[in-house]
């Protein structure tokens, strides 16, 4: 008995003795109040006592994107450079081609968090599925119009065609956006032709199948390099459009806001990274896309990090508004764009000042 009380002194004497712990990376570890701490592994057998002093697991979290381009780089700089374990995340991350695809996985609850396609999101909330934006990645198109060198303005494209990958994508919006902003009505006015992807509408430009079409990175440097003219460089005029924004379900936000809450920080440290150090943007994004094109890279980053990145990503009401306004969705015409939207954490994180920490 005398040792027994000897130990238990011998080890309240050492931890009373310790430096406090410091602060803690990550929401998920912070440490119990010293004196409790000190009762605990007094009390506890030698097993107990290293459960009780070890950071509490990471919480796996499935997540996805959507594109094999810019829009998703602030995720991948967050997986790369440990900032999901930063904030209590063990980052499942998968690409999973169609945003369409995207939201019936996270309905289904197989992706929680995902960089998705706004109107995928859009049209399936109008069917009544659980689902909503967080945030915002690429709030505007990121597109150009390219045409051939002779047509010098979109509304010489009055009776002639333009080219889009298919009907309901993002580089069809792109387009009718632009054909309407000229006073020209797509399909009345000018022919709308699918050509099945970006690659094709491309090689229809340069054969004379068209005399327009949609292109995006790295596209756009092949048809600048070849002599098409670049009629409206979208990104550059800030055309608001939810092109990848952030999703989940209304029921994770309420059974895990810390989740969505340590998601939403790492993204946000995703893009500043992106913006405050180039050459691990680029390499990130050379990593993921599997080009090691200088070029390509180059114009990938002006584009999407220096163009289209917000230090906060807001869901834009703009560019959800374009959304509603080309979905071909009769319940799109009684929909206001903030239905769709939860900003608490975003709106969060500004108030606290951790944004503005990022880039001081």
């Amino acid at each position: 008995m005398h040792k027994l009380v000897l130990l238990v002194t011998g080890v309240l004497f050492l931890a009373c003795a310790s430096p406090p712990a410091g602060p803690s990376p990550a929401p998920s570890t912070a440490a119990a109040p010293a004196a409790a701490g000190a009762a605990a592994v007094a009390s506890e057998t030698p097993s107990r006592r290293v459960e009780a002093s070890a950071p509490r697991p990471l919480v796996r979290v499935p997540m996805a994107y959507s594109v094999l381009g810019g829009d998703p780089l602030p995720i991948w700089i967050a997986k790369e450079q440990g900032l999901f374990e930063r904030y209590g995340i063990d980052p499942d991350l998968t690409y999973i081609g169609g945003s369409t695809r995207i939201v019936e996985a996270i309905i289904a609850g197989e992706i929680r968090l995902a960089q998705v396609g706004g109107a995928a999101v859009v049209n399936a909330s109008l069917g009544g599925a659980d689902v909503v934006l967080i945030g915002s990645l690429v709030p505007v198109f990121v597109a150009s119009l390219f045409s051939q060198p002779e047509i010098t303005s979109v509304q010489e494209l009055r009776g002639k065609s333009i080219a889009v990958t298919a009907i309901g994508t993002t580089t069809d919006f792109a387009g009718r956006t632009v054909l309407k902003r000229a006073g020209l009505e797509p399909l009345r006015d000018v022919a709308v032709i699918q050509s099945g992807g970006v690659p094709e509408t491309f090689s229809a430009l340069l054969s004379g199948g068209v005399q327009a079409g949609v292109m995006v990175p790295p596209v756009t440097l092949q048809a600048r390099a070849a002599g098409l003219r670049e009629l409206v460089d979208l990104a550059a005029e800030g055309i608001r459009f939810e092109q990848a924004p952030l999703a989940t379900t209304r029921r994770f936000v309420q059974e895990a806001p810390d989740v969505v809450r340590g998601y939403l920080r790492a993204v946000v440290e995703g893009i500043a990274l992106a913006k405050r150090d180039r050459p691990l943007a680029k390499r990130v994004l050379s990593q993921y896309t599997k080009n090691e094109d200088e070029a390509v890279l180059e114009e990938t980053y002006r584009l999407f990090v220096e163009d289209a990145f917000q230090r906060v990503p807001y869901v834009t009401t703009e560019g959800l508004q374009t959304v509603l306004d080309l979905i071909d969705n009769p319940l799109a015409r009684q929909a206001r764009p903030e239905q769709f939207i939860d900003h608490r954490f975003l709106q969060e994180l500004e108030a606290s000042g951790f944004v503005q920490r990022l880039y001081e």
